[in-house]
């Protein structure tokens, strides 16, 4: 395993010899590499969602799928009602939006923001 290991330790007789895995060395805030524009990927939202890019994402492990299977066991009623309510819930606000969309869009000041 690689891991840091307290600058004492790297001194100490018992761990030159093996006998003693060492002293985890504490990471203090100032040590940990600050992220840099240079560090960020430009690029828009696709990305970060591979929905959007159009690549396929790799599979989720078995375990996944089986504990989706054991949280919803015995409620698949309830959330395909709970599913149900939520689209048309959504199909309402949609149109309210786009109704609204043309007397909201020219009010925004983007340069406000």
């Amino acid at each position: 395993m690689n891991r840091l290991v307290s600058p004492k330790c790297l001194r100490c007789p018992t761990f030159q010899a093996g006998k003693c895995s060492g002293t985890p060395k504490r990471r203090l805030k100032t040590e940990a590499t600050p992220l840099t524009r240079k560090d960020k990927q430009e690029g828009d939202i696709s990305s970060v969602f591979s929905t959007f890019s159009g690549r396929k994402s790799a599979p989720l492990p078995d375990r996944f799928r089986d504990l989706k299977r054991h949280l919803t066991v015995g409620f698949e009623e309830e959330i395909q009602k709970s599913w149900d309510e939520l689209v048309e819930v959504l199909k309402v606000r949609t149109e309210e939006i786009a109704t609204k969309q043309k007397s909201i869009i020219p009010q925004l000041n983007f340069a406000d923001i």
